[in-house]
């Protein structure tokens, strides 16, 4: 972030009917049409990020774009892991991180078998179903292993509990403290 004066996070979410033109399908390029659409999206993302890359300090790949195009998310935890191998630091933590939702935490155990060193981001707590309790594989490198996001939950604690906002949502974001802090330890 310092040496590029930046707190630019480039999200990439690539939607096969906008790529820039220089990424499109090729007309007569071998494979079948999922295929070829796939490897127009890597030379788009290759060329979004070569443009952007003195301005950005990371990427957020949205997953779901991905998956409908064959790529099922192991490739890219496996991507994930390779990236951040030499970014790991004195905790054994990668520079390099993954979004894990909450929400499917079935998934958490084999995602920190693929990327055992990376942090993962777990939103989805709270208003949208996902369970601080249910997300102990994310802390298996450590307590800074996971970063639980919680927006609705702590913002609109005081629809659901009554009271003052300000008040229940500090008393929203202190329960869930709590619980990842003892879940995590």
């Amino acid at each position: 972030m310092a040496e590029r004066e930046s707190q630019i996070v480039l999200g990439l979410d690539p939607d096969p009917e906008a790529l820039w033109p220089a990424a499109e399908p090729e007309t007569r390029a071998a494979g079948s049409a999922a295929e070829q659409a796939a490897a127009a999206v890597l030379r788009h993302c290759h060329a979004v990020i070569d443009a952007t890359a003195a301005a950005c300090v990371a990427v957020k790949f949205q997953l779901a774009r991905f998956e409908v195009l064959g790529a099922v998310w192991e490739r890219i935890a496996r991507l994930v892991a390779e990236h951040g191998e030499a970014g790991a630091g004195e905790a054994g933590l990668s520079d390099v991180g993954a979004v894990i939702g909450a929400t499917e935490p079935q998934h958490l155990e084999r995602a920190r078998g693929l990327m055992s060193s990376a942090p993962f981001l777990l939103p989805g707590v709270g208003a949208q179903g996902g369970r601080v309790e249910s997300l102990a594989a994310a802390f298996l490198p450590g307590r800074a292993g996971g970063l639980i996001a919680a927006s609705r939950s702590i913002v609109g604690a005081h629809r659901a509990n009554g009271g003052d906002p300000a008040a229940a949502a500090r008393a929203e974001a202190e329960r869930l403290r709590e619980a990842a802090w003892a879940l995590s330890g």
